[in-house]
């Protein structure tokens, strides 16, 4: 983080763990910035406000003053991001303006573009020269346009139909598709075509849909529950404990036994 940042920047910084942190990232919130965070790498489940987020590689995050957030569990996974805060008193008016529209706060899925800018802003605090002060206050305008742009977009945006059918028959409890090509079966379309409409509109395919909302619910359950590890994975519908057990560790750079021991740690600590 670099204290003496160039208006109107507050705070600007990187976060970078190849490990994860086993406390930290705790329910707070900020009474006079804009925080925009661009993720690098690694995937981080996010909440602000009642709301919970996946953020993934080249994802925005923006969370308005005040607002409460944090990560889900305050554990988070190997990650790389960078986080710039802004103060809205020292935008023009236009652009403060902006900040309060519908769909500016919140994530904006896959938008390297934007992340080119906001690495741009941190790149001017951490090799400062003659042009940086006026280079930082163009950047974070541009930031700020792209973002309303985007909000605007995302807000028009409606998912199809048939990703929506796709969604309820991956994640059907009583009847769940095996695989994404029994998915497009069901719903009588190719898998090639299931997956371009995936991506146009979430941003990800089916079956890493799917997952990311297997490991959200392993992570509750092995949060709140005291259920074996078996027997999650049997819940979530992986063949195996052992192939359960390397998904997630993919996902958050621990084993599910693990996971579960930090929370519980962290629940004991704090009590």
């Amino acid at each position: 983080m670099y204290p003496n940042t160039l208006m109107p920047v507050l705070y600007v910084g990187r976060h970078h763990s190849t490990v994860g942190i086993p406390a930290g990232m705790l329910p707070h919130s900020h009474p006079r910035g804009v925080e925009i965070c661009y993720v690098l790498h690694g995937n981080i489940e996010w909440w602000t406000d009642d709301t919970v987020q996946e953020l993934r590689p080249m994802d925005v995050f923006v969370t308005l003053p005040r607002v409460p957030h944090g990560a889900v569990d305050s554990t988070v996974a190997p990650c790389d991001y960078l986080w710039v805060h802004l103060d809205p008193c020292l935008l023009p008016e236009a652009l403060a303006g902006a900040i309060t529209a519908p769909g500016f706060a919140g994530l904006h899925r896959s938008e390297p573009e934007m992340g080119k800018i906001i690495t741009a802003i941190f790149r001017e605090h951490s090799e400062r020269d003659t042009f940086s002060v006026e280079s930082c206050r163009a950047l974070t305008g541009v930031l700020i346009a792209s973002l309303a742009r985007s909000a605007g977009k995302v807000s028009a945006a409606q998912l199809s139909r048939l990703v929506i059918r796709a969604q309820e028959e991956l994640a059907n409890p009583d009847n769940p598709a095996e695989s994404v090509a029994e998915v497009a079966d069901r719903l009588f379309v190719s898998e090639a075509w299931l997956t371009k409409k995936f991506r146009e509109e979430i941003g990800m395919t089916p079956a890493a849909w799917s997952m990311s909302r297997k490991m959200a619910r392993a992570k509750r359950l092995l949060r709140m529950t005291d259920e074996s590890v078996g027997d999650i994975a049997a819940q979530l519908g992986f063949s195996t404990s052992q192939y359960f057990a390397t998904a997630f560790r993919r996902n958050t750079g621990r084993t599910p036994t693990e996971y579960r021991r930090l929370h519980l740690t962290r629940t004991v600590s704090n009590a």
